[in-house]
């Protein structure tokens, strides 16, 4: 009988969603793979035990995907106290020369990854994931910039959708009295996939792009570009393409020029790029978004012509 009370007694203490071993270990902010941070709990029969090591100061963006103005050198921040949560830990720290506290949020995720938050704020968070044998942080230079690495997962419905959007393409006699409607019911899913919040990843809003630069209307158009741009942000740094490509057909939309020269439009023997302002951006600019340069796309445009004149 006190055997079973003794085991009561342990599962009421620590219950299944916040077994102490769970959360133990060493856990990594990342930039581009590199650590830029680390949290290491351990958990003894005194209590929650760790070290939070950061740069001696950084700056951080609205949601805590980007670190700027990062200076070292490392400092580390001690766990002073913690408090078990039904999600996770309540970390109260000072720092190793024992000046100057503070207080995180710390839970991990059922993928494994694990959000570490200050009170108050809800929607920004530090990314992390568990520390591999042997990998140390990295040496801060005074004014670095970091780009936190994120964990978002991708939609498989709005894979499929764009998997289909360019399926759809994909054939030399396209029969656009089916593909128009076609286009018009994906980007009312991917709509309301963007309305509920579905969509997180870089995958997730590139593929969207694709979908509403298939659409009819200026809006659709600036909102592919949109999305694009929180694909390039979210780590899809091809993405630049669809954002030029979208913004140059908003541009054209609204009866403006464009400006990176995507797009082509073709009559029964001519194909032109006009309205097309050439001289506002630079080929070097072009070419760090993914567009070719100015002569590349003239030999494109005679080439597109060509084809078509000998239809």
């Amino acid at each position: 009988m006190r055997t079973l009370l003794t085991i009561l007694a342990l599962l009421i203490a620590f219950p299944a969603w916040a077994a102490p071993g769970d959360m133990a270990g060493l856990w990594a902010v990342r930039s581009s793979g590199r650590i830029v941070m680390t949290l290491d709990l351990t958990h003894a029969t005194t209590g929650w035990h760790g070290r939070w090591r950061r740069p001696n100061h950084f700056e951080a963006d609205a949601t805590f995907s980007t670190l700027r103005n990062v200076e070292g050198p490392a400092i580390e921040k001690i766990v002073s106290s913690a408090e078990q949560m039904p999600d996770g830990l309540h970390l109260f720290f000072g720092t190793s020369a024992g000046t100057g506290t503070g207080e995180m949020i710390f839970r991990e995720l059922p993928d494994g990854t694990a959000r570490l938050q200050w009170p108050g704020i809800a929607d920004a968070w530090l990314v992390l994931d568990r520390a591999r044998p042997g990998e140390t942080p990295i040496e801060y230079a005074k004014g670095d910039v970091y780009a936190i690495d994120q964990h978002w997962p991708t939609n498989a419905e709005m894979t499929a959708i764009f998997d289909a959007d360019q399926a759809d393409r994909s054939s030399a006699a396209i029969d656009w009295s089916l593909v128009g409607p076609r286009d018009r019911a994906r980007a009312a899913r991917t709509k309301t996939l963007l309305d509920d919040g579905a969509l997180a990843s870089a995958d997730d809003y590139y593929h969207a792009a694709f979908v509403f630069q298939h659409g009819a209307e200026p809006n659709d158009y600036l909102l592919a570009h949109t999305l694009a741009m929180i694909a390039v942000a979210r780590g899809r740094p091809d993405a630049t393409w669809i954002a030029a490509a979208t913004l140059d057909r908003y541009l054209q939309r609204i009866g403006q020029k464009q400006i990176f020269g995507t797009q082509f439009i073709s009559g029964k023997s001519e194909t032109t790029q006009d309205p097309y302002d050439r001289q506002l951006l630079s080929d070097a600019i072009r070419k760090a978004v993914g567009v070719p340069p100015i002569a590349a796309q003239e030999e494109r445009r005679k080439a597109i012509e060509a084809g078509r004149t000998k239809k």
